[in-house]
């Protein structure tokens, strides 16, 4: 198959998303299929383009064998609702422009991250009479709703409809958790064009052999129990609970607290632990993709929180998927759901009530305190890792929806439209 991936967030960028975009891509490249990256221009998720790409509306690179296309967008840095929307909707626009440039392909995938990609990829597939699919990795608007970043009922009301008729127009919808697949559904989608993947992992890149001596090494956390937190700081995880757990925690000082990553609330977190005098904190920032698996394993636990809101019942954090590959015991603080349910049937943490201090510093310490029972915990996680979460065996699943789609746009087609399409495209 040809492949086009058209997607905002993609390497050098780091984080969950450009993650599981890139080695997709690059699993199926793998495999023998042609890919081609349509993307943006690097700015996550600090809003400041490199300036090798500055003064340029597009630009052409290969990576890993991969061919990339990049273009220009609003930068915008990773605070505001507004600014977030200006940003994706000028990608969905440029990468309209862009997308002439791209070559032949027999599929779209779309790496989510707004809907307005959804309307491009619509646009495109129209002319090029290609299928495409959606993947949902977020709902919106509910999430910026429970975020607290969007509030006026018509706009949500407009978003709704948005997110109805891109799902309803996409040839499937992929998405990460059950309870997503059931909100597409809602929207009238059929059950036949919905599919269930969850994120998952590179477990030969996460692995437990991975050496987090060096980096407890580089903090000076060599004799101490380090409680982790690695990844986007952003409103949706309630990371006040780990300031105040931290609080709680001080006159023990066998126990540190590790901040790993950056995001919009990570001043206003690094300003509360100073007012608080939370000195048993260390804040570090956003680390590359290939050091992410000697970070983790210098945690003795991985804490994963959300809010204490209905909605993340049906999330199921991206963190959670590296810190069972890498074997480490987990401490989820999230409402009742699908990531509780997994995390417990498997016996890969504990579960606790989100936003409660007391609680994870409770449960930090009973970790810490039953070494046999957190070891059992990290070799249950990377076991239900491998078999389930493993990002190959996922993009097989993946690969096979799309083959799908491919068979049978082909089969509308017929050869002889297919002959025309070659001589055209040629």
């Amino acid at each position: 198959m040809r492949i086009l991936f058209l997607t905002v967030y993609f390497p050098p960028e780091s984080g969950p998303p450009q993650a599981r975009n890139y080695e997709m891509a690059r699993l199926f490249m793998e495999w023998g299929h042609d890919v081609t990256v349509l993307t943006a221009f690097p700015n996550h998720p600090t809003g400041v383009i490199p300036k090798a790409y500055r003064g340029k509306l597009f630009a052409r690179e290969t990576m890993d064998g991969m061919r990339v296309l990049r273009t220009t967008l609003y930068p915008a840095p990773n605070r505001g609702f507004w600014r977030w929307a200006a940003k994706h909707l000028s990608f969905s626009l440029t990468s309209l422009l862009a997308s002439p440039l791209a070559g032949r392909y027999d599929i779209i995938v779309v790496g989510s991250a707004s809907l307005f990609l959804g309307l491009t990829a619509h646009a495109i597939s129209l002319c090029k009479r290609v299928p495409w699919v959606f993947t949902v990795a977020d709902l919106w608007p509910a999430t910026a709703v429970a975020q607290g970043r969007l509030s006026d009922p018509r706009l949500i009301r407009l978003a709704e409809g948005l997110a109805s008729a891109v799902y309803n127009r996409a040839g499937a919808v992929v998405a990460v958790s059950q309870a997503m697949c059931e909100e597409v559904m809602r929207n009238g989608v059929p059950q036949d064009r919905v599919f269930h993947i969850p994120n998952g992992t590179d477990t030969n890149l996460f692995h437990p052999d991975a050496d987090g001596g060096r980096f407890r090494r580089e903090l000076g956390l060599e004799d101490r129990f380090v409680a982790m937190y690695a990844g986007s700081m952003g409103p949706a995880h309630g990371l006040e609970a780990i300031i105040e757990a931290a609080k709680l925690l001080r006159h023990h000082p066998d126990v540190r607290f590790v901040m790993v990553g950056d995001g919009s609330v990570k001043q206003g977190l690094v300003e509360m632990a100073a007012r608080e005098g939370t000195d048993n904190i260390a804040w570090v920032g956003r680390q590359s993709q290939a050091r992410m698996p000697e970070v983790i394993n210098a945690a003795g636990v991985v804490i994963v929180p959300q809010r204490k809101s209905e909605f993340f019942a049906g999330v199921v954090p991206f963190k959670t998927a590296e810190a069972m590959a890498c074997a480490r015991p987990i401490v989820m603080a999230s409402p009742p759901g699908e990531a509780t349910v997994m995390l417990e049937s498997v016996g890969a943490g504990l579960v606790i009530e989100p936003e409660s201090p007391r609680a994870l510093a409770e449960a930090i310490l009973r970790v810490k305190d039953e070494p046999e029972a957190a070891a059992e915990m990290g070799r249950r996680g990377r076991a239900y890792a491998v078999e389930n979460l493993d990002r190959a065996v996922l993009a097989k699943r993946f690969e096979q929806v799309l083959a799908g789609l491919v068979g049978a746009n082909k089969g509308r087609r017929g050869p002889t439209a297919e002959k025309h399409a070659s001589r055209v495209a040629s």
